[in-house]
């Protein structure tokens, strides 16, 4: 395990609070999905300090970053449109997610919910300092 495991743990909290995602969207009914309780119990940065364990602090956060973004993407779809069955917001929501990924160093929407602004960190510091075939 990577020797930078529990400062992840604290700074995934605090990634997900900046993110908005410990809390309801506005606007957005039933998006109140995740709270500090929740991440702290997923231990996301557990699985990646497994995954990576030569990790520096920085990779081993943007790792963690991804599986907490991953796991309440699983967790957003279902509650946010499923319930509703509202798949034309669901496909509306996902095909504005490739906004926030500019292969080409474009600019980005404004991010509206914690999903959003999530993949936008996440992309932004993943995809900066690779050339555009890596982006690709």
């Amino acid at each position: 395990l990577s020797p930078h495991l529990e400062g992840a743990r604290v700074r995934i909290v605090d990634w997900a609070r900046r993110m908005g995602i410990l809390e309801a969207q506005p606007g957005v009914p039933g998006s109140n999905i995740w709270d500090e309780r929740r991440i702290v119990a997923i231990d996301l940065p557990l699985c990646a300090a497994g995954i990576h364990p030569d990790a520096t602090p920085d990779e081993l956060d943007l790792s963690s970053g991804w599986l907490a973004w991953g796991t309440y993407g699983d967790d957003w779809f279902p509650v946010v449109h499923g319930r509703t069955r509202d798949l034309a917001g669901a496909r509306l929501a996902n095909e504005r997610l490739s906004l926030f990924m500019p292969l080409d160093g474009e600019g980005t929407p404004e991010p509206a919910n914690a999903l959003e602004r999530g993949l936008d960190d996440l992309w932004r510091r993943t995809a900066g300092p690779m050339d555009a075939g890596g982006r690709r």
